[in-house]
């Protein structure tokens, strides 16, 4: 979970924000989940939004038993995704372009799966 949703999107939001021109625009995805984590402290925040992506994964309070389950690990992914959009939009301004992110609703499995068979019948 970390190692897509968290290193993933950071290497991808980092190469875009090499190469964006100006008038040019992103869109990071977060989650509601992202905002539903208990608050880290702020020396944790500062880590996942302004270190270089390569150290993301080397944090201890990212490693083993410090992440209990995929859960808690997405809501820190989308949460960093969230903190990385706010710590490089000056630097996308800078350069003539836009930055933002969105949060969705979560939505569980199993209500996917009813609302999919709802309208799988209503046809």
């Amino acid at each position: 979970m970390l190692a897509v949703d968290l290193y993933g999107s950071a290497l991808v939001f980092e190469e875009f924000g090499r190469i964006i021109a100006a008038g040019g625009a992103g869109l990071i995805i977060s989650s509601m989940a992202g905002h539903m984590l208990l608050a880290l402290t702020p020396e944790q925040d500062k880590s996942l939004d302004f270190s270089p992506t390569d150290e993301l994964l080397d944090f201890p309070f990212l490693e083993g038993d410090a992440v209990p389950n995929s859960m808690v690990a997405y809501m820190i992914a989308k949460g960093a995704n969230h903190l990385r959009v706010q710590a490089e939009v000056i630097n996308w301004g800078a350069r003539g372009a836009r930055v933002n992110s969105i949060s969705p609703a979560i939505i569980s499995e199993a209500i996917l799966v009813l609302l999919l068979g709802a309208t799988i019948l209503s046809s």
